[in-house]
């Protein structure tokens, strides 16, 4: 049991039949999943340690996110490389892959743009 009263593996099975019904509308397999997204998101991550607190991969039913956490404020340097990431994988047909950055102290403007993203996400989920 999980902490909303499920079987776990009731869960798993609902979340391994979205998470496929999400790889056949991009017509993509779970390979190629693995080496265009999540080889390149580590990489990213790994390669950027320094500047990051966190990477999250999010993954709602119609899309992937990065959450990037970065120590201080908005690095926007770091933004660039994030941009890069989105470009290279759109370019390989992940037309629904996201990258956004949480600094751990935000100014009043970016926390503002994470509130409105984080609500436009949970509107969609519904």
């Amino acid at each position: 049991m999980n902490e909303y009263g499920a079987p776990l593996s009731d869960l798993v099975e609902r979340d391994s039949s979205v998470f496929a019904d999400f790889l056949r509308n991009a017509g993509k397999t779970m390979e190629q999943f693995e080496l265009e997204v999540v080889g390149r998101v580590l990489a990213f991550c790994e390669i950027h340690a320094e500047r990051i607190s966190a990477c999250l991969l999010h993954m709602p039913i119609d899309r992937v996110q990065l959450i990037v956490g970065t120590p201080e404020a908005f690095d926007f340097e770091l933004g660039d490389c994030e941009t890069l990431l989105e470009l290279e994988i759109f370019g390989d047909g992940w037309e629904t892959f996201d990258v956004h950055q949480l600094p751990a102290n935000p100014t009043n403007e970016a926390l503002v743009q994470f509130s409105l993203f984080a609500a436009h996400s949970a509107e969609e989920e519904m």
